[in-house]
């Protein structure tokens, strides 16, 4: 009993560190909410997402006023021989820019509403671009890069915390009873 007992906290101690909860996380997240920890660590990535909007925008627009100055002051030629790609540049970074202020929001509805949210069941590892890898669990997924999921056990049961919006992982548990 007792050698079981340290296997399992093992296993917790090594599911804590790579995905960064502590016992207190875990207990609010069990309750259906974010701990204080959680909850600064989400709003520091709302910052994140924030700092990005301006700048996108700003590469989405600037070609389009930089044409229409062009087209105003006579330099009709440049405009229309550089318009295709001047409507790119500014498609691409409008959509950049929406994409950014969608990760935004996503992460202000977790921090309004404070809620968590569980899935249980068997894990599912792959392999996804680059050094990011897929989690998958009852048709929840979750990307990461690659370390977290060295935490994970491909197909044994665990219990997952996350916030809902952002799809962010809080806490886990292994559910396995060796």
């Amino acid at each position: 009993m007792e050698k079981e007992k340290s296997k399992n906290l093992s296993l917790k101690t090594y599911l804590i560190t790579p995905i960064n909860f502590t016992d207190n996380d875990l207990e609010t997240n069990r309750n259906g909410g974010l701990s204080k920890t959680q909850q600064l660590e989400l709003e520091q990535r709302q910052r994140f997402w924030k700092r990005w909007v301006g700048p996108a925008l700003v590469i989405g627009f600037l070609p389009v006023l930089l044409s229409i100055g062009l087209g105003i002051t006579g330099h009709l030629l440049w405009s229309k021989v550089y318009f295709p790609f001047i409507l790119i540049v500014s498609a691409s970074g409008v959509a950049i820019a929406m994409s950014i202020q969608k990760k935004y929001r996503a992460f202000e509805s977790d921090l309004d509403t404070g809620r968590v949210r569980r899935v249980r069941g068997q894990v599912k590892l792959t392999a996804y671009i680059g050094n990011m890898s897929k989690l998958t669990i009852n048709n929840k997924v979750f990307i990461f890069h690659s370390l977290p999921l060295f935490a994970f056990k491909n197909g044994d049961p665990y219990c997952l915390y996350y916030a809902p919006h952002s799809r962010t992982l809080l806490s886990a548990e292994w559910l396995r009873e060796d």
